[in-house]
Parts: structure tokens; C-alpha cells; sequence
């Protein structure tokens, strides 16, 4: 299952990369959930608007259409809910 959270600012990589450690920011959209082994939808352990750490090279950037940089990450690269 994918999350999408809006990045920092400072967080985005350019070709040299940029920052060191956890990247951590706040949820803006969560999937429906994942399919399990018996066809049963598990719900996503996030929601929108939690603030979550994770992994400095995971996800996917993205700008958004107000120039907004987004990382879409697995939930299984979110290290740890703050809050």
C-alpha cells in the first residue's frame, strides 16, 4: 500500500542528494488498504494528517501542481508515527 506525504522542502533530492537521516513529514493521502493472502482488504496503520518518519531513499518525489514536493512511500518504509 502506498502513502503520500508532503515533503519538506530541504528533503528533496537532487542528483548529489540532499540531507542526511530519516525524511519525516506529514500524511496527505493513504490507499485503501491491501489485499491479504484470503481475498480480506487490511486496512492502512496511518491516516491523513499523521506526522510519520521515514527512510531517507524511499518513495517516489513528486511536485505537486502548486509546486508542493510529495513523496509517495510504502507503508512498510514508515519507521515511526510522532506525535
Amino acid at each position: 500500500m502506498r502513502v503520500t506525504v508532503r515533503a519538506h522542502a530541504m528533503q528533496r533530492r537532487g542528483r548529489t542528494g540532499s540531507g542526511r537521516g530519516a525524511g519525516g513529514r506529514q500524511v496527505v493521502a493513504v490507499g485503501s488498504g491491501r489485499e491479504d493472502e484470503d481475498g480480506k482488504i487490511v486496512k492502512p496503520n496511518v491516516e491523513p494528517g499523521a506526522k510519520v518518519l521515514y527512510s531517507r531513499y524511499s518513495g517516489t518525489e513528486f511536485a505537486g501542481p502548486d509546486d508542493t514536493a510529495y513523496v509517495v512511500v510504502r507503508e512498510s518504509d514508515i519507521l515511526a508515527t510522532v506525535a
